[in-house]
């Protein structure tokens, strides 16, 4: 199989560097390497994360695109996505680990489907070693897919591999504070592509333990908000569900972090040997 697809990622100064490599060593022992990897530097990095940067540079073909200052999440993917040269482009996150096949399962999707936007896959989290949670994000089964868009991001982004030109085409990654992602998969499927998710886990995320407080407060809450106002604009659902969403995912944003985590735990995660 062709490996004519990019690898992209952004990265800013307070990733770790061992995190950093343990990403890059994941996409070296990948069964099917990319002819690209676009790292996007978003703002100023330590001499720690260059210093990996630019030892895996003879061990995978990265490409450097370094912004002078800090400019988020949104705008660092598309800088980077300008430059990926490659249609297929899969996204991944700088401190988590792509299982080996992963890249392999879903450059065969593509392959069999030439009308598919959008594949993504399960996540298995971990703290400190993958595995030691044993907890198990799926994605929307492709039937759900729509309708899970409504109440929770269908896709676990960091499994994500698209389309370059699709994306373009729905403008691409927009600013929203937080929900840069989710945001992109909601107007691709409002425009009516073909989207998927694999049932396989294919990549280990890296949670730690204040993935849950970091996912609370006011201004999570602000961008709820903006979030119900692209649904409404996209007509992805009737005013009331749409009203609803907004309400039930706002006010989990206001929850004590031990309500969250047992909400987390319990509705929202699989015991991953029930999922593999």
């Amino acid at each position: 199989m062709k490996n004519s697809f990019s690898v992209l990622c952004s990265l800013y100064f307070a990733e770790k560097p061992d995190f950093l490599t343990s990403a890059l060593k994941s996409i070296e022992a990948q069964s099917i390497q990319p002819d690209e990897v676009v790292v996007v530097q978003d703002g100023p990095l330590t001499n720690e994360l260059l210093d990996v940067i630019n030892a895996w540079k003879s061990r995978l073909p990265i490409t450097t695109v370094v912004m002078e200052e800090n400019v988020g999440l949104g705008k660092a993917l598309n800088k980077g996505l300008s430059v990926c040269r490659n249609e297929l482009v899969a996204r991944i996150d700088t401190d988590d680990i792509n299982r080996p096949n992963r890249f392999e399962l879903q450059l065969a999707e593509f392959a069999n489907d030439s009308s598919l936007a959008i594949v993504g896959s399960a996540i298995e989290e971990f703290n400190l070693l993958p595995g030691d949670l044993g907890l198990v994000r799926q994605g929307a089964i492709t039937d759900s897919i729509k309708k899970q868009s409504v109440y929770k991001n269908p896709f676990n982004h960091m499994t994500v591999m698209f389309k370059k030109s699709l994306v373009l085409e729905v403008g691409s990654y927009q600013e929203l504070h937080f929900m840069e992602d989710y945001s992109l998969w909601l107007r691709m499927i409002a425009a009516g592509y073909t989207t998927k998710n694999q049932e396989q886990v294919l990549v280990d995320a890296r949670i730690g333990n204040g993935m849950i407080a970091r996912r609370l407060g006011v201004k999570y809450v602000n961008s709820e908000y903006l979030l119900l106002r692209l649904k409404q604009k996209l007509k992805i659902a009737s005013p009331f569900k749409l009203l609803v969403s907004f309400i039930l995912r706002s006010c989990t944003r206001v929850l004590p972090v031990r309500v969250m985590s047992r909400i987390y735990k319990i509705l929202l995660r699989k015991k991953a040997r029930v999922c593999k």
